[in-house]
Protein backbone atom coordinates (compact mmCIF):
# COMPACT_ATOMS: atom_id res chain seq x y z
CA UNK A 1 0.00 0.00 0.00
CA UNK A 2 2.68 2.38 0.47
CA UNK A 3 4.26 1.70 -2.84
CA UNK A 4 1.27 2.91 -4.39
CA UNK A 5 0.43 5.70 -2.21
CA UNK A 6 4.02 7.10 -3.08
CA UNK A 7 3.44 6.60 -6.69
CA UNK A 8 -0.17 8.16 -6.76
CA UNK A 9 1.36 11.15 -5.23
CA UNK A 10 4.16 11.32 -7.52
CA UNK A 11 1.54 10.96 -10.92
CA UNK A 12 -0.83 13.23 -9.42
CA UNK A 13 2.03 15.71 -8.85
CA UNK A 14 3.06 15.70 -12.57
CA UNK A 15 -0.68 15.95 -13.44
CA UNK A 16 -1.27 19.09 -11.29
CA UNK A 17 1.67 20.82 -12.04
CA UNK A 18 0.94 20.67 -15.75
CA UNK A 19 -3.08 20.89 -15.76
CA UNK A 20 -2.88 23.28 -12.74
CA UNK A 21 -5.82 21.10 -10.82
CA UNK A 22 -5.12 20.87 -7.05
CA UNK A 23 -7.66 18.55 -6.24
CA UNK A 24 -6.36 15.22 -7.23
CA UNK A 25 -3.27 16.67 -5.57
CA UNK A 26 -4.93 17.30 -2.38
CA UNK A 27 -6.11 13.74 -2.19
CA UNK A 28 -2.87 11.81 -3.08
CA UNK A 29 -1.37 13.82 -0.58
CA UNK A 30 -3.90 13.07 2.39
CA UNK A 31 -3.70 9.15 1.21
CA UNK A 32 0.08 9.53 1.32
CA UNK A 33 0.07 11.31 5.08
CA UNK A 34 -2.31 8.62 6.08
CA UNK A 35 -0.26 5.62 5.08
CA UNK A 36 2.82 7.02 5.23
CA UNK A 37 2.80 9.92 7.96
CA UNK A 38 4.58 7.45 10.93
CA UNK A 39 7.51 6.31 9.03
CA UNK A 40 7.88 10.36 7.73
CA UNK A 41 7.64 11.43 11.36
CA UNK A 42 10.23 8.73 12.68
CA UNK A 43 12.57 9.41 9.96
CA UNK A 44 12.70 13.02 10.23
CA UNK A 45 12.92 12.69 13.92
CA UNK A 46 15.68 10.47 13.49
CA UNK A 47 17.56 12.62 11.24
CA UNK A 48 16.96 15.68 13.81
CA UNK A 49 18.66 14.12 16.69
CA UNK A 50 21.70 13.01 14.78
CA UNK A 51 22.75 16.95 14.23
Amino acid sequence: MKKLSIALLALTTAHAAMTGEATALIVAFILFCYTCGNDVVNKWNKILKKQ
